[in-house]
């Protein structure tokens, strides 16, 4: 009954998601003893449909990388030239940037709570990595720093030296992506691709 009657007015994910807290909070109520059996067992979920992938081209990421803005130009480089997400490219320190060998490392990532913006770790504990980085990415990089007067902490900061949350940048993309002309609905995620 409440599975269905979500279903009708929500998202697949979103029962899913609205599905696994109940679930949890009962299986709490079987491990107590509050009561004997969880009436979650052998519920059906809707099933998501999933996304197709459509990678980006090469010039629909270079218009975007054109018409963001100098500033955050950094950041669709990483995404489509070196794979980051957009919590780890906004977490990448300067010095983890290895010219010399063509590499930067992921150890941090931006993360927003409660309206404040902090370092830590990256989504799963195989997110960090090392990345090898094409001529290309090196060059935008370079050439992004040499324009800089500070070229230690964060790559990209909020005019006070602090980490830029996900949102207002989202708010940023949002805004480039139409300027650009790409599909709306295209996310930073897909410069991965």
């Amino acid at each position: 009954g409440f599975v269905r009657k979500l279903t009708d007015t929500h998202a697949p994910g979103t029962v899913r998601n609205v599905y696994g807290v109940l679930a949890s909070v009962y299986v709490s109520a079987v491990r107590d003893s509050v009561i004997s059996k969880s009436p979650c067992l052998g519920v059906k979920l809707p099933v998501a449909p999933r996304r197709q992938v459509v990678p980006l081209t090469l010039e629909q990421v270079e218009a975007v990388a054109e018409v963001i803005g100098e500033h955050y130009r950094p950041l669709v480089v990483l995404g489509a030239g070196a794979g980051l997400r957009i919590g780890e490219a906004l977490g990448l320190d300067i010095a983890q940037i290895d010219f010399m060998g063509r590499q930067l490392s992921v150890t941090q990532q931006a993360v927003t709570v409660r309206k404040v913006t902090t370092l830590g770790a990256p989504k799963t504990e195989t997110s960090i990595r090392t990345v090898p980085l094409a001529n290309s990415v090196l060059s935008e990089l370079a050439a992004y720093l040499a324009a800089r007067e500070d070229r230690t902490g964060l790559l990209v900061t909020d005019d006070d030296g602090k980490p830029i949350p996900q949102n207002r940048f989202s708010q940023t993309w949002a805004r480039a992506i139409v300027r650009a002309g790409l599909p709306k609905g295209t996310r930073f995620h897909d410069l991965r691709h």
